[in-house]
């Protein structure tokens, strides 16, 4: 599920500015998915919380809003997130098997991921 780029040595020292991040790429944009993505990347909250609407029951879970309020927990405050996320990696690529899930995913996270058309690779 993750690959990662070539680390030069000036880059393994801690704290280098150009630290390289770990490339994750999200096979099916399921409630599990975005639960780890969330912690993982920097994404919308608003998006997390009120997600797009998807056609019929295309959205899994955590593309309904369910999720924010796991690491959303202070109302009054629904921008600062109460857990803790994890710096270095980077979502790169996202596949679902409907693609306007895949696009809705990739839209927490600024449209940023590649959204697949397969998982085969070079495709």
């Amino acid at each position: 599920m993750t690959t990662s780029k070539p680390v030069k040595e000036s880059d393994r020292r801690a704290g280098s500015e150009n630290e390289a991040k770990i490339r994750v790429g999200i096979i099916r944009c399921d409630t599990h998915a975005v639960w780890f993505s969330v912690l993982m990347d920097q994404h919308d909250p608003m998006l997390l919380c009120d997600p797009p609407r998807l056609k019929g029951e295309a959205a899994h879970g955590g593309l309904k809003g369910s999720i924010h309020r796991y690491f959303y927990a202070v109302s009054s405050a629904p921008g600062d997130m109460t857990a803790e996320a994890v710096d270095g990696f980077e979502i790169t690529r996202v596949w679902d098997e409907n693609r306007e899930v895949a696009q809705a995913f990739a839209g927490l996270f600024g449209g940023r991921p590649e959204v697949l058309r397969s998982i085969r690779a070079g495709q």
